[in-house]
């Protein structure tokens, strides 16, 4: 998915001029449009960073700064889902918290937000730059009964975040469904429902143990 501009697309400066134009009048993000200026650096067809800036009518200093942004590890780009959210301002968190801790470590959280199943890319981007997880609330849980009364089904809201974690939800759902069953006939069940605290901490457990799951 990591995203790598193919410069083979462009064969001379005239090209070069139409697709940067392209570029910036959709909307590209400023880590493509960096990719596309260290590309172009590569073709070699300016002598000197500063010459290709002038004929992009751009700062040079702008161009630098973009072309900074493909310093960002792939991991990263993959796990936003794409290279669009990285623009100057998040890339430059990101290149902060990059000179912090090293690419390694970052492609770590990086992957590690993609096995939690973040969805969002703030809390991609909150893992990734503070290696905080981020906040979950526990999702309203119903239970509908089949027609026929024989099955039920579980109907959780915002079910998104679990989809990469299915094989391991249903082992889980499996077991907790075992130990109702067993403190029923025990008479120990004080309450129909696992504490929302304790749920989450055993959610957690659970997506832990598997930390190469990915989206």
């Amino acid at each position: 998915m990591t995203f790598i501009y193919d410069s083979k697309r462009v064969p001379n400066r005239v090209t070069a001029k139409s697709v940067h134009a392209d570029l910036r009048n959709r909307g590209a993000s400023h880590f493509e449009i960096g990719c596309f200026y260290r590309a172009m650096l590569a073709r070699r067809f300016w002598p000197t960073q500063s010459s290709m800036s002038d004929f992009f009518e751009v700062s040079n200093s702008m161009v630098s700064r973009a072309i900074s942004l493909t310093r960002i590890p792939s991991a990263v780009v993959d796990a936003l889902g794409g290279p669009e959210p990285i623009t100057f301002r998040v890339g430059d968190l990101l290149l902060e918290a990059l000179g912090q801790h090293g690419e390694q470590e970052i492609s770590r959280r990086a992957r590690q937000a993609s096995s939690l199943g973040c969805m969002s890319a703030s809390d991609i981007l909150d893992l990734v730059i503070t290696n905080r997880r981020p906040n979950r609330k526990i999702s309203n849980v119903q239970i509908r009964l089949s027609r026929d009364k024989k099955t039920f089904r579980l109907e959780i809201a915002e079910f998104e975040r679990f989809l990469p974690h299915l094989g391991q939800l249903e082992e889980f759902l499996s077991n907790m469904l075992l130990w109702f069953e067993t403190t029923l006939e025990s008479g120990a069940v004080e309450s129909p429902v696992v504490a929302k605290g304790d749920l989450a901490r055993e959610i957690d457990a659970t997506l832990a143990d598997h930390p190469k799951v990915r989206v």
